[in-house]
């Protein structure tokens, strides 16, 4: 009799540890281990599920209707869309996100010659630029801060940074964009003055030459010389650029070099900021109609410089400037562009992607690109994809979440 009890104790012993087993497995339907049914009540599937569907620092595939998955700065994230869309590209540079240069240097040190990049005196102005370094901003983080006095008081008067590229051919498309601010530290309201902003132009020659002023407080304008020499004109474009003290705004340049000595190029200049999403007014002169029948090039030279020149003029005034995010490519307009508004012209922060693989597969086009959140904050933004003519063809909600 002793013995019958304790096979009765043995058995009951085996079934409760093999249960509790089984509840701390959560393997499916049944414990692996003791072959036994798991009560739905008690151990719910769903708990598989609860966990944060972020990937830091992996691919993630987006490819769905409205995507909730949460994606951080970094990570890589891969788009598969209908269509074969093309992006051919010869050149292509992107120094924002986690693999540029500006978030790998370190805060409050001085930016030396950096990959291609050349800043303060090692640029054009080389007796009168100031040093550029990095500096933590509260929108963007970390950014390239640089400040310039008016020239009457110092030689300090551009804070430029350039790059050297390979020459853009005649019927090409070039693609060029940035993060900029400028801030007056003793602000006059009273008197206008000139903040030379982006150059394009030829290192050798200097011509052609592309000269872009935000006039702040005035009318703002575009100097142009298609040509080997200067022989300029201005497409007046009054109003335009932003003359708000402090505060960021995005240019982005989408140029096509057009056929030599005609007037089949383009040369479009949008702007970013707080009103939405703009093109540069339309203007004629005497090398055509701006941005889209002009001629760009008229001569044997060819553009193969960026500066951005932060220069100060008819001024008295000290100015710091701020840059971030630059980004080029020459051959295509298309491009990874996360904003905060589903309407796309109508976003006032567009943040640009850096794209690292861009394949056509029969009729579908898989893009893999590394996500930049720029000045966005975590939350709900959209995805927008645009062609090589600089249309958007596809657009998502991707929601971006902190580490």
């Amino acid at each position: 009799m002793r013995i019958f009890f304790l096979i009765i104790l043995l058995l009951l012993t085996t079934v409760f540890f093999s249960h509790d087993a089984c509840m701390n497995a959560v393997l499916g339907n049944t414990c692996a281990s003791a072959g036994l049914p798991i009560d739905p009540e008690v151990i719910k599937p769903t708990k598989l599920v609860e966990r944060s569907p972020v990937v830091p620092a992996e691919s993630i595939n987006l490819d769905c209707e409205r995507c909730n998955i949460g994606v951080v700065h970094g990570s890589e994230v891969t788009v598969s869309i209908n269509g074969n869309y093309k992006r051919r590209i010869t050149e292509y540079n992107f120094e924002g996100g986690v693999n540029g240069i500006i978030e790998n240097k370190e805060t409050d040190t001085k930016f030396e010659k950096m990959g291609r990049w050349h800043f303060g005196q090692e640029t054009r102005y080389t007796n009168n630029a100031s040093h550029s370094y990095a500096k933590v901003d509260s929108i963007r983080g970390k950014v390239i801060y640089s400040k310039a006095k008016p020239p009457e008081e110092t030689s300090r008067a551009n804070a430029a940074l350039k790059t050297e590229i390979k020459g853009i051919p005649v019927n090409t498309k070039f693609r060029w964009s940035y993060w900029t601010k400028a801030n007056e530290l003793n602000r006059d309201t009273s008197n206008w003055w000139q903040w030379k902003m982006t150059r394009l132009n030829n290192q050798q020659n200097f011509y052609p030459d592309f000269a872009m002023f935000n006039r702040i407080r005035s009318s703002d304008l575009i100097d142009y010389s298609p040509g080997d020499k200067d022989v300029e004109t201005s497409y007046w474009v009054a109003g335009t650029l932003p003359d708000t003290n402090n505060r960021w705004f995005k240019l982005t340049y989408e140029i096509y070099t057009g056929t030599k000595g005609k007037r089949d190029g383009k040369f479009r200049i949008y702007i970013t900021d707080k009103n939405g999403t703009r093109l540069m007014p339309s203007r004629s002169d005497k090398f055509g109609k701006y941005p889209d029948n002009m001629m760009v090039y008229n001569g044997k030279y060819r553009i193969n410089r960026i500066l951005v020149q932060n220069y100060i003029g008819n001024s008295k005034q000290t100015v710091e400037f701020f840059t971030d995010d630059m980004n080029f490519q020459t051959g295509s307009w298309a491009t990874v562009v996360i904003t905060d508004n589903e309407d796309y012209a109508k976003s006032t922060v567009m943040e640009d992607q850096e794209i690292i693989s861009w394949l056509n597969i029969s009729t579908k086009t898989d893009i893999q690109y590394v996500l930049n959140k720029g000045g966005l904050k975590a939350g709900a933004y959209y995805e927008h994809i645009k062609d090589d003519n600089g249309q958007v063809i596809s657009t998502r909600e991707i929601q971006i979440v902190d580490r």
